[in-house]
């Protein structure tokens, strides 16, 4: 078991404010503690994810070095984006590496852990992505 690093999941209904609540901690965090802050909604991490894959710019910081090293990591939505495999491998890899190292995540779902791995193509690495999520983050019921 990985250091506990005290991320935040949001789960609730859309338009319940998760989305608002969160940025507005996360403008606290960058501009009074200086955090360094990635933050993604689905589409942005689903391209993310596809450009990485498809063809690596050794000029930039690939993708899965900025997931794990960000000082905060915000996945807005992360149930509404289509779980590709590669999607998925980011993912669960993010999870793996934030919770070994310490390294907080806050998310948002409209869904429950079992309904998200349902949709996951593998089952048991959507259990796995879920564990590392509940392991990692205090969980905030929205509605």
């Amino acid at each position: 078991m990985g250091i506990r690093s005290e991320g935040l999941l949001l789960i609730g209904p859309s338009r319940s404010g998760k989305t608002r609540a969160v940025w507005a901690l996360l403008k606290r965090l960058h501009f009074q503690e200086e955090r360094k802050i990635v933050a993604l909604g689905p589409k942005d991490l689903k391209a993310a994810v596809a450009n990485e894959w498809r063809d690596r710019d050794d000029d930039e910081p690939d993708l899965t070095s900025r997931l794990r090293h960000a000082g905060l990591l915000f996945l807005d939505d992360l149930d509404t984006i289509k779980f590709t495999e590669a999607v998925e491998e980011t993912v669960y890899d993010t999870f793996e590496y934030r919770l070994a190292h310490g390294r907080p995540v806050i998310l948002t779902l409209n869904q429950s852990g079992p309904e998200l791995a349902g949709r996951m193509s593998t089952e048991a690495r959507g259990e796995k992505i879920i564990g590392r999520m509940r392991e990692s983050c205090r969980v905030i019921n929205f509605g």
